[in-house]
Parts: structure tokens; sequence; C-alpha cells
């Protein structure tokens, strides 16, 4: 009870704290140049392995004349699960609650060019990170081409929230120093294709304290990883419009990284306006990915093994899923949306969860002045 109290005063004061900062912008009056918008929201995540996700989320974008937007945000996860990771740690179940604030500030030098600059810190009862990210996005050639350039670096503390095993003290650090290069350009009136190549260097702890591995010898570790992982994508996306109010989006994603996980994400998606004040978005995604090159179902023995694994995550496996959102605007300045999705999760090679069905709902409601 006490994780989902605290959850339930944070939220509140974070729907206040953005309340009174869009209240004083307005007594401070907006200018001819300036605009303010504010949307709130609420997504519940469920799924077969018996974990349930709240999250409330606010956020607003003060627009400051020409060239300044300022971004804040807000996010309050409250978290309940008996999945198979919690119960292998001895644990009947779990709650706990975790918060993060972010301030983004966009900075628009000319009209084709844009600068944004954002820092997000955020903290459960075990985990606490902290993120700076630079981006550069700049439109050439009668805003034919685009460019866009991002780097960021982020800092995880990690801990153990168990008092029965007495590892409070328990203490680990990760980093993660992530890149992107994004080039979009105009194929034709209706369309537009942008190729995006994408990288992260992860150094640090990389393991979970909750899991351990069986070795069938008898012998009963905690979970290993490397302590470096390299991760390098690449994808396609095609934005199209069919005319009759009617968009699509298709894009490809493959994925390689230094833990010889290798992955495919396919994903199409549609925009329909249903008249003037409500339109509908569809949008399916299919994932496959084969499984580290340490990860084993089983292991029989740990000797000469330098990492070894029970994270679902790193195991063989594929999903695929599919959902909408229909979105109302009663008027101009105001916006309603309901969202629902489905998705589907195969493990081949995980024993305890062979596969899983997840469901996720939503809502959110934005106003712009």
């Amino acid at each position: 009870m006490r994780g989902w109290a605290h959850v339930a005063a944070v939220a509140a004061a974070s729907v206040l704290l953005l309340g009174r900062a869009g209240s004083a912008a307005a007594q401070a009056g907006l200018g001819e140049g300036d605009r303010l918008a504010v949307a709130g929201g609420v997504e519940v995540y469920t799924d077969t392995d018996h974990t349930t996700v709240v999250t409330v989320a606010a956020d607003s974008a003060i627009q400051t004349g020409d060239h300044l937007q300022l971004q804040p945000h807000v996010v309050i996860d409250a978290v309940t699960s008996a999945s198979v990771d919690v119960i292998s740690a001895a644990t009947e179940s779990f709650s706990g609650a975790r918060g993060e604030l972010g301030l983004a500030a966009a900075f628009k030098r000319i009209d084709d060019e844009t600068v944004r600059l954002e820092g997000v810190v955020s903290a459960e009862e075990d985990w606490t990170s902290q993120s700076v990210r630079l981006s550069w996005r700049r439109e050439l050639l009668r805003r034919n081409l685009g460019l866009g350039v991002a780097v960021a670096t982020t800092h995880n503390t990690v801990g153990d929230a168990r008092h029965e095993r007495g590892r409070r003290d328990f203490s680990e650090t990760l980093w993660g120093h992530t890149w992107q290069l994004e080039v979009s350009q105009l194929l034709a009136p209706r369309t537009r294709l942008a190729v995006a190549q994408t990288g992260q260097v992860a150094l640090g702890y990389q393991a979970s304290p909750y899991r351990h591995v069986d070795f069938t010898d008898g012998m009963t570790l905690d979970e290993v990883h490397p302590d470096r992982r390299v991760r390098l994508s690449l994808g396609a996306t095609l934005n199209h419009y069919l005319g009759h109010d009617v968009g699509v989006v298709a894009s490809y994603r493959v994925y390689g990284d230094s833990w010889s996980v290798w992955s495919h994400t396919v994903a199409l998606a549609a925009m329909l306006d249903l008249g003037d004040a409500l339109s509908l978005q569809l949008r399916g995604r299919a994932y496959t990915q084969g499984h580290a090159e340490f990860y084993q179902e089983t292991y029989a023995s740990p000797t000469g093994l330098e990492a070894f694994s029970t994270d679902k995550e790193l195991a063989s496996m594929w999903n695929a899923g599919g959902g909408g959102a229909l979105i109302w605007r009663p008027w101009e300045t105001v916006s309603v949306a309901a969202r629902a999705e489905a998705i589907y999760y195969r493990y081949r090679d995980f024993a305890p969860l062979p596969d899983m069905t997840a469901l996720i709902l939503g809502g959110t409601v934005g106003v712009t002045r």
C-alpha cells in the first residue's frame, strides 16, 4: 500500500505543478507569437505473466516567441507483479512506484533548423537514472531533404530492494552512450522516406540482482552478463498520403549487438480522417529475434562460463500485435484520444514462460491556447 500511496502523492503533486506552471504562463500573458499546450493521460498495461503497470503522464509545451519552446514532462508508474522474474527471486509478488521528470528546450535558430537539449531524471526503489540528450535537425532544399543528429548519455544506479537478503547496500553502475543519424527525403509530393542509424555503447552492470541460474549440477548462482554491450540498428520509414484523408506509414528495422542478438521489426500504420472532428489511427507490428550467444535454456555447470542468464529478453522469441486510437477534437483547442493495443509474445527457448499476451489501454486529453 505504501507504494500506491507514494504514487498517488507524487502524481497529485506533479499535476498541481504543471497546472500552476500553465496558470502562471497564462497570467503572465501570452504574446502574439507565444503558445501554450498541456496534455495528460493514463495508460494501463497488463499481461498474462501477472504484471500490471498503471502510468500517469503529463507534459506541456510553452512557446515563447518564434525561437524558443520549453517542454516539461512528468511520468508516474505504479507496478504490481508476480511475474516469472519476481517468483524466481523467491518473492510472491512485488509492488512499487517509479517517477520521472524531464525538461527540454528547443531553439529554432531559423525556420528550417532546430537544436534541442533535454534532461531527464527518474527514480524507483532499486533504480535511479539521469540522462542528457542533444539533437540537431535541419531542413534543406525547400524542405525536400532533412538531416538529423542526436547524442545522449545516461547514468544509472542499480540497487536491490529486498530486505530479507540483506542486500540493501547493493549498488552497481550502468552507463549508456547513444547516437542517432537520420536522413529524410521527399520522393514525391505525397511520399517521404526517412532512414535512421542508431547505436549505443552500454558499460557496467547489465544483469538483474533478482535473477539466478539453477545449474543441473545442483549449483545456484546469480546471473552474470558481460559488462559491455554495443548495439547497432538501421531502419527505414516510408510515409505516403493516399488521398481521401488517408495516410499510411510503413517501417522496417534490423538490429544487431555484440551479444549476438539479431532482430527484425516491421510495422504498418494508417491514419484516417472520419470527419471534421474525428480521426482513427490503426497500427500493426511484428518482431523476431535470436538469442544471445551466452544464453541457454538450461545450463549444466558454470565451469568455463563467463556469462549466464535467465533473462527471457535474451531468448529466441517473436511477437506480433496491433491496435488503434480514436481521436476526437470537439473544439479547435481541445483533443481527446482513446487507445487500445494487444500483443502476443512467443518464447522459443524459455521454459518458464512459453508465451504471453499483453493488453494496453490508455487515454489522453490535450489543450492548447
